[in-house]
């Protein structure tokens, strides 16, 4: 999934992330290369009045793939409004490894 300004890519807080993806970030003076784009099956864009420097991008899109995907639950709506519980956890116990004899 490739992350530039441009005109058709998608904006990032109505983007659905998926659970398996590779974020490829323009660099900070110049765009990903056409043949880059073309192998990207879906460009996303900041929102934002001004280019971000790839850090401060890169941050921001692992941030909302953690709000999105994570198991957090959603915001109140009102001001004072109790927020609803998280989902629970799903993933099983964690593996242990065999010692080698």
């Amino acid at each position: 999934m490739g992350v530039e300004i441009l005109d058709d890519a998608q904006d990032l807080p109505s983007f659905p992330h998926p659970l398996r993806a590779a974020y490829i970030l323009g660099p900070e003076r110049g765009v990903l290369t056409r043949d880059l784009v073309a192998r990207c099956q879906h460009m996303v864009r900041i929102p934002s009045a001004f280019s971000l420097n790839v850090a401060t991008a890169g941050a921001i899109i692992m941030y909302d793939r953690l709000r999105v995907l994570g198991r957090f639950g959603s915001r109140p709506v009102t001001e004072g409004a109790e927020p609803p519980p998280q989902i629970p956890h799903v993933q099983g116990a964690p593996l242990k490894r065999r010692k080698r004899g």
